[in-house]
């Protein structure tokens, strides 16, 4: 039996852009809409990959920029 994640983590799929998001030109894919998707919900493992994306210039989209400069949780109160 295939194991459900791979060797490297089961966040492995999400450190590493996908081919397809390559080919995208590094825009609106589904691997950074999933990222992205994550993050706004305060994942943060996610805030934080998502945060190494952007810095790499992998991810650049609006809504990302947007999701690293929401308030935290905690503080909207």
């Amino acid at each position: 039996m295939k194991p459900a994640f791979s060797t490297k983590g089961a966040l492995h799929w999400a450190t590493e852009p996908s081919p397809a998001h390559e080919k995208s030109g590094f825009k609106g894919s589904a691997w950074e809409s999933a990222i992205v998707q994550l993050a706004e919900a305060s994942d943060a493992r996610f805030i934080d990959i998502l945060r190494k994306h952007v810095a790499a210039g992998v991810i650049r989209s609006e809504r990302a920029l947007a999701a690293l400069n929401a308030p935290e949780p905690d503080a909207a109160t």
